[in-house]
C-alpha cells in the first residue's frame, strides 16, 4: 500500500515539473534565448546544465525554507534575464560581453540561480508535506525532463534552418521578438508596464 502512495507522489511531482517548465512562457523563452546563437550541441548541452546546476541549488535552498527571497525581486529579475540573454547572444558584438565562453556560463548560472527561485516560487502552492527532499528532487527530474523535450524539438530544426539563407535574420528577429518580450514583462513585474 505504501509503494502505492510513494509512486503516485512520484507521477505528482515529475508531472508539476513538467507542466511548469513547458506552461510557464517566460522558462521557455530563456531556454530558447540560450539557442539564439547556436554554435554546437555540445555548448549548448554546456549552458542548459549550467542552468540546471544554478536552478536546482536556488530550487532546494528555497523549497526547504533556506533561502527566501520575496517573488517582487525574482520575477523581474527573471524577465529581465530572458531579455538579456537574448538581445546580447546576438547582438554583443564581437569581443564583448557575451563572446567569452567562461563568462556566458557564468551569467547563465547567476540567471539559472533566479528561475530556480521561481521553480520554488512555483511548488509553494503544492503542499510538501511527506518527505521534502524527494518532492524536490521529483520536481526538479520534471523540470528537467521538460527541458529536454524542448531541447529534443528545437535543437534538430536549428540543425536544419541554420543552413538556409534567411537563419541569421530570422534569429536577429526571434531575439528582439523574446528580447522585447522581456523587457515588457520586466516593465510590467515592477510596476511600470
Amino acid at each position: 500500500m505504501v509503494a502505492h502512495v510513494v509512486r503516485l507522489e512520484v507521477a505528482d511531482y515529475l508531472e508539476l515539473g513538467i507542466e511548469h517548465i513547458l506552461g510557464g512562457p517566460d522558462h521557455i523563452l530563456f531556454v530558447l534565448s540560450l539557442l539564439l546563437a547556436f554554435q554546437s550541441i555540445r555548448k549548448v548541452l554546456h549552458l542548459t546544465l549550467t542552468f540546471t546546476a544554478a536552478h536546482s541549488v536556488t530550487l532546494l535552498l528555497a523549497g526547504s525554507g533556506v533561502l527566501l527571497v520575496t517573488s517582487r525581486i525574482v520575477e523581474p529579475v527573471i524577465a529581465f534575464s530572458i531579455a538579456f540573454m537574448a538581445l546580447t547572444a546576438v547582438f554583443a558584438p564581437q569581443g564583448r560581453l557575451l563572446v567569452r565562453a567562461r563568462t556566458k556560463v557564468g551569467i547563465v548560472f547567476f540567471f539559472g540561480l533566479f528561475h530556480g527561485l521561481g521553480f520554488a516560487n512555483a511548488l509553494e502552492q503544492s503542499e510538501l508535506e511527506h518527505n521534502l527532499v524527494l518532492s524536490l528532487l521529483l520536481f526538479n527530474v520534471g523540470v528537467e525532463l521538460g527541458l529536454a523535450g524542448i531541447l529534443a524539438v528545437v535543437v534538430p530544426l536549428i540543425l536544419v534552418v541554420r543552413r538556409t539563407d534567411w537563419y541569421e535574420s530570422a534569429v536577429q528577429v526571434s531575439a528582439l521578438t523574446i528580447g522585447a518580450v522581456g523587457v515588457a514583462w520586466g516593465l510590467q513585474r515592477i510596476g511600470l508596464g
